[in-house]
């Protein structure tokens, strides 16, 4: 007799996600999936306010659907997905270990309290975990997921938070079958209630967030550029509430940009690589001390991120190239400094910016995926132990979920024996502020990391007030980039006639 899981799904809840959920289960689980439908609860029903009461079609998928009530002895059910909100009141099933999620929980139809609230308070971002109960009743954390909250549109707010859920939900179900169960926690967390009232303040927020969001879309486009500070990367990254004095490059000229900047020393001379934003994609130019940008590498695709690093006598680049989907590393010639012959280090993943660390005898690889809008979101690890590969999955990817930290930043560094990772936060802006992570367990079987210190665009002196995102060590000196929002006339009428001519 196969195992089962049974999903629990209240009768009026979406079904549309049921189909790359099960996709996502059979990745890494052999179980069978068996799916049953609770009554509607009048309670839940009359809480619901009236613009949310949009009633889903059926379910149409190929997962076998119990219309006769809960089965008892024709399955061999193992474990409970409870995504119907309701607790369990079948004796049979109580001694039974139960994964919840959080969000879906709390999600029905088209309401989720959590998101009314997100907007209403003005936050950019919304956090939900996913929950296990086993056969003690104790109650444990699987995971945990931070995501973007559009706070200007409901609906595709909506959207990608339940997109981010799904696969949390998954991430959840992994470690619970790999037995990486994390610590116990205390209760689930109450459900708050939404009224008249707050529907009220929703709309207006809605429409005040819509009309400033609409005239940046509008009038002003992102101008990034490259600076370089004069002290070495672990004051920088360590030191707090501090601004810096920032020698910023000459501008690109029009809609280009310069930013993700890595460099290296050779010989006196300093080298920096950077993506060069240029006809609409990205490339990887260089520049030497004083000298003129030169390109570097070109490819059809979108090149960014040209992650440097020195290893037994020689620097390599490793740049993103996502679109690609696979990852290649570069020698750097020592007295040309042109990029070799590349040699793929892994394939079938849209790793986006990509970072390397040697330790333990062992190469860890960071990146966060494109797939799915993930590239803000989910950490990945992958671990070889020569450099070339292969490299092979993190017991526990992804490591992270966090739209607040998990997409890097810059240069992983050790300073005094710990390790730290820059990142990026993008819950208010892609690439709002760089935040640095103490690294405190990195082996093949575990992950954990603490924030310790935020740089905020406020602490680089000069006109980029609107952002930064990469972190990088040039010899002594640190490499930064910086954001600022340029009104256009001109971005109104191109956006005009693209709308015209679709």
């Amino acid at each position: 007799m196969s195992e089962h899981i049974l999903i629990l799904l209240n009768e009026r809840s979406r079904t549309d996600f049921l189909d790359d959920l099960q996709q996502l289960i059979h990745s890494f689980s052999d179980h069978s999936l068996l799916l049953y439908f609770t009554p509607s609860s009048p309670e839940i029903e009359m809480g619901i306010p009236f613009p949310f009461r949009q009633f889903p079609g059926q379910y149409r998928g190929d997962i076998p659907v119990l219309n006769t009530g809960i089965p008892r002895d024709e399955f061999k059910i193992t474990l409970l997905l409870n995504l119907s909100g309701q607790n369990i009141l079948d004796d049979q099933l109580r001694n039974i270990p139960e994964i919840k999620s959080e969000f879906f929980s709390q999600l029905y139809m088209q309401y989720s309290p959590s998101i009314i609230n997100g907007i209403i308070q003005q936050n950019n971002q919304c956090s939900f975990a996913v929950t296990l109960r086993d056969k003690n009743n104790d109650l444990y954390q699987l995971v945990e997921g931070t995501f973007k909250l559009l706070n200007y549109d409901y609906k595709k707010a909506l959207e990608l938070i339940f997109r981010g859920n799904i696969h949390l939900l998954a991430d959840g179900l992994k470690r619970y079958f790999k037995n990486k169960i994390g610590n116990m926690i205390g209760n689930d967390s109450p459900t708050e209630s939404i009224n008249a009232a707050k529907l009220h303040l929703l709309k207006r927020r809605l429409n005040q967030n819509k009309f400033k969001h609409r005239i940046q879309q509008l009038f002003y486009y992102d101008k990034w550029n490259i600076g370089i500070i004069d002290a070495p990367i672990e004051e920088v990254a360590l030191q707090k509430n501090k601004t810096w004095d920032v020698k910023w490059l000459e501008e690109a000229k029009e809609t280009q940009f310069n930013a993700d900047p890595f460099g290296f020393e050779i010989d006196g001379n300093h080298i920096l690589l950077f993506e060069n934003y240029i006809n609409k994609k990205g490339e990887i130019s260089s520049k030497i001390n004083t000298e003129e940008i030169k390109p570097q590498l070109e490819l059809p695709i979108h090149l960014s991120y040209p992650y440097t690093f020195f290893y037994k006598g020689s620097w390599y680049c490793l740049p993103e190239q996502s679109a690609s989907n696979k990852l290649e590393i570069f020698q750097i010639h020592p007295t040309t400094y042109q990029l070799g012959r590349p040699v793929e280090i892994l394939s079938n993943f849209k790793a986006v910016d990509p970072s390397l660390i040697f330790k333990d005898e062992k190469w860890y690889l960071f990146c966060t995926d494109a797939s799915d809008k993930g590239a803000d979101v989910r950490l990945h690890i992958f671990i070889a132990d020569i450099l070339t590969g292969p490299y092979r999955p993190h017991q526990k990817n992804p490591v992270k979920t966090d739209i607040s930290s998990a997409r890097c930043g810059g240069k992983i560094f050790t300073h005094e024996g710990i390790i730290y990772r820059p990142s990026q936060d993008s819950s208010e802006t892609y690439g709002g502020e760089i935040v640095i992570q103490r690294i405190d367990l990195l082996t093949e079987e575990n992950f954990s990391e603490t924030e310790i210190n935020r740089i905020q665009p406020a602490h680089l002196q000069g006109k980029y007030s609107k952002g930064c995102h990469t972190l990088s060590s040039l010899g002594k000196r640190t490499l930064v980039d910086g954001k600022r929002e340029i009104f256009s006339f001109r971005n109104f009428f191109q956006k005009l006639r693209k709308k015209q001519n679709a």
